[in-house]
């Protein structure tokens, strides 16, 4: 019960723009690299450039499917307490739709985690790391992900978190 009391903030996490630009440029960058491979260089070349092409293409629809139906719920305290909430109506959503995997699907849901003093604040990202039972997990939350006023409430779970020296 006392950590119920504890945790005062519910955040929503929804992938957005940032995220879907961000992974699409990433994207782009590689089929460039792809096609720009010596012309060829080895036999059969032509036919895996456009396999790599059609499974980057084949990603970059999902994540897209995928940024339409996923979004997390995360109760919050200002030390750095964080719990997953159990699956919500959205993500069994997404997980009918094929979302079975998302950033946070490695993460235990209704369990407390806690942010480390490793997670990273900036003004249009913030670099997560969290610790359980001895594991790490590393994800990003875009600042259009989060309202503004729960994007602040982020950052000072982190500043609290560097500050303190959590671990």
């Amino acid at each position: 019960m006392l950590l119920s009391r504890a945790l005062k903030y519910n955040v929503r996490i929804k992938p957005r723009l940032y995220r879907f630009t961000f992974v699409s440029l990433m994207e782009l960058i590689f089929l460039g690299s792809v096609w720009t491979w010596q012309f060829n260089w080895f036999t059969g070349q032509e036919w895996i450039q456009l396999l790599l092409t059609l499974c980057v293409l084949l990603h970059w629809f999902q994540s897209y499917r995928h940024q339409l139906h996923h979004a997390v719920s995360v109760t919050l305290s200002e030390d750095g307490r964080w719990v997953f909430a159990p699956q919500t109506k959205l993500a069994s959503s997404a997980i009918k739709h094929g979302h079975k995997h998302s950033h946070y699907s490695g993460l235990p849901r209704g369990e407390p985690l806690r942010l480390s003093r490793y997670s990273k604040a900036t003004s249009w990202l913030l670099w997560i790391h969290i610790k359980y039972n001895k594991k790490q997990h590393w994800f990003w939350v875009f600042r259009d992900e989060v309202s503004d006023h729960d994007y602040r409430r982020l950052c000072l779970a982190i500043r609290y978190c560097q500050h303190h020296n959590v671990t």
